[in-house]
């Protein structure tokens, strides 16, 4: 008999016979056994690899900022507005998504970062086969495509390098597969902003220096999706391809011989390039010097015949310019001849010959009048801004420092003190008001009176608002010294008093005090005249034009104050004092202050 066709053959018109279909036992899988790919020839899976992973087209990395996680939320609308800088910090990256020109170069939206691209990403799976496949096919993955990153074209060309730093910084090993990765730039990110003036590539050039593989190669240009089309002419930009060549001749030829500093972050704070590639500079960090610190800390001891820090920190404080020539080729330092040499020294060294240059024993004494010096050395303010700060920042903390004023009335303001409003118009006026400031230097102001032998003291009018404005940026402790000197008498006899500028500010708040407290002010009060002797003690306040019948000003306030009121103006003066900037606070802190001192 002849046997009928098997079960469930489509000529069977019954049900199909069920128990006709053999069943075996399952067992699990042997975690030792190879991959099924292990057993196929080595050329083979070659083909597979570069099927799943070779893209003809750079490949894009879609960087995960830290509000990702939140994404789900948040309005599409939202994710894709305009994020603050100081959150948008790349924490996390994704895995290697799609082709570049297959995907849009902006803020991605949450449903489109949450379904899994048609791209390379898709056969990742393979890597978790076995190590042996992992490691075939990720040099395939790594060295045979370019990897660009997928940034906002807010983000600047110098954030756009450091982001792809630090993308590659999370390869690790994997690093030395890396051939080609492209940092997008053009046009734009050059033209019509100030912030781009120069580009920094420091980051760039450390992590190059440090992963010493001749292979990679970093480029630069406009976005793959517009390189090769209709915009191709609006984007391109000459800038990107001198950028290419200078990347090749300052990091991998090292033509300025910079790479030696990158041992240490320290050394080489930037490397900037400007914004059309012709010129850039080395930015070694600047070191001031500190003045909160020892300084001796800082000096390097070489007297056992080595020093207690590295040599390379004598480049502290220093930037090179070099110049680009033939499309950035080629690199060469620019010369400097105009420049001293010692502009070039650190801090460290160039304190120490400051200090040594304008040390006097005798101090450093301005006379006003005849606008002449002694024991300055003006020499060092004219080397540069740096000298010049740095000279008077140290000057007040090594010399005594002496102003001089001279005049031969008893009754006088010294011409409304124009001399040292004149000085005060110059630059060395800073050594009283922004210098180094120690209290074992006692700075003198000394106002000189040419007088007749019956002249004393006591009997000095000195109209003195005019010389406490000038001085309201001066410490309090600078010291003002009356010197009468008694002339046409045959022998140099001088009488003086010496007071401090806090001492005179508190008189002359007392003395304010009591015109407050017994005057009605008005907007319209003239200008006053606030007289003091030679001790530094408050006489009068009088009116300029007011004048009694014998002809003297017409006092507002009797010279007379009671102790008692004395005790409690210096209270209020100090309490006032205490919210006080330069200690002169006192002034514009009492009511009517304002008025007197405009």
């Amino acid at each position: 008999m002849a046997e009928g066709p098997p079960c469930g053959d489509a000529r069977t018109t019954g049900a199909p016979n069920i128990g006709a279909i053999c069943s075996g036992p399952s067992f699990p899988r042997d975690t030792d056994a190879p991959s099924f790919l292990t057993t196929l020839p080595a050329e083979l899976r070659l083909e597979i690899y570069e099927i799943l992973f070779l893209r003809d087209k750079p490949v894009l990395i879609k960087p995960r900022p830290s509000w990702f996680h939140n994404t789900k939320f948040l309005d599409p609308s939202e994710v894709c507005s305009d994020v603050p800088s100081d959150e948008f910090q790349y924490d996390e990256w994704s895995e290697v998504s799609s082709v570049a020109q297959d995907d849009e170069d902006s803020c991605p939206s949450p449903e489109k970062l949450s379904r899994t691209p048609s791209g390379v990403d898709s056969a990742f799976g393979l890597l978790g086969s076995c190590r042996q496949i992992y490691t075939e096919s990720i040099a395939t993955l790594y060295s045979k495509n370019t990897f660009i990153l997928s940034l906002t074209r807010s983000e600047f060309l110098t954030r756009r390098i450091d982001i792809t730093v630090q993308w590659m910084l999370t390869l690790g090993s994997t690093i030395s597969l890396l051939r080609h990765v492209h940092i997008r730039a053009c046009k734009f990110d050059y033209d019509g902003d100030v912030s781009l003036c120069s580009i920094d590539i420091a980051r760039l050039a450390r992590f190059m220096w440090r992963n010493p593989t001749k292979e990679l190669h970093v480029s630069f240009g406009p976005h793959p999706k517009v390189s090769k089309g209709p915009l191709a002419a609006v984007y391109r930009c000459e800038c990107s391809e001198r950028m290419d060549n200078v990347l090749t001749a300052l990091v991998k030829n090292d033509t300025l011989d910079i790479k030696r500093y990158t041992r240490f972050e320290t050394l080489v704070s930037g490397i900037f390039i400007d914004n059309c590639v012709k010129s850039g500079r080395i930015h070694y960090p600047y070191h001031t010097y500190p003045g909160h610190q020892n300084p001796d800390q800082h000096v390097i001891d070489d007297s056992d015949g080595g020093s207690n820090e590295p040599i390379e920190f004598a480049l502290h404080g220093v930037y090179r310019k070099f110049d680009v020539s033939d499309e950035g080729c080629h690199i060469f330092w620019r010369e400097t001849h105009s420049r001293p040499n010692l502009s070039n020294l650190p801090s460290r060294a160039t304190v120490p010959i400051i200090k040594y240059a304008i040390l006097s024993e005798d101090g450093t004494s301005f006379n006003l009048d005849c606008k002449t010096s002694s024991g300055f050395q003006a020499g060092l303010l004219g080397i540069d801004s740096r000298f010049r700060g740095l000279a008077l920042y140290e000057w007040s903390s090594t010399n005594t420092i002496t102003l001089k004023i001279s005049t031969d009335q008893i009754h006088t303001d010294f011409s409304n003190f124009a001399a040292l409003r004149h000085w005060n118009r110059e630059p060395v006026s800073k050594l009283l008001t922004k210098g180094q400031w120690t209290f074992d230097k006692q700075h003198r102001i000394v106002l000189e009176f040419h007088l007749d032998g019956a002249s004393t003291l006591s009997m000095l009018r000195i109209k003195m608002l005019r010389f406490l404005q000038l001085t309201l940026r001066m410490r309090s402790n600078v010291q003002v010294v009356f010197a009468v000197t008694h002339v046409n008498t045959g022998e140099d006899n001088i009488e003086s008093h010496v007071v401090t500028l806090e001492q005179l500010r508190e008189n002359v708040f007392v003395l304010l005090s009591k015109f407050c407290d017994t005057q009605n002010l008005d907007l319209d009060m003239p200008h006053l005249d606030i007289e003091f002797d030679g001790r530094g003690s408050p006489v009068q306040i009088c009116h300029p034009e007011g004048m009694s019948q014998s002809g003297q000003p017409y006092l507002l306030v009797n010279p007379s104050i009671h102790q008692q009121e004395m005790k409690e103006y210096a209270r209020n003066y100090r309490d006032a004092w205490k919210n006080a900037n330069y200690g002169a606070g006192p002034f514009t802190s009492h009511a009517g202050m304002d008025l007197l001192l405009t």
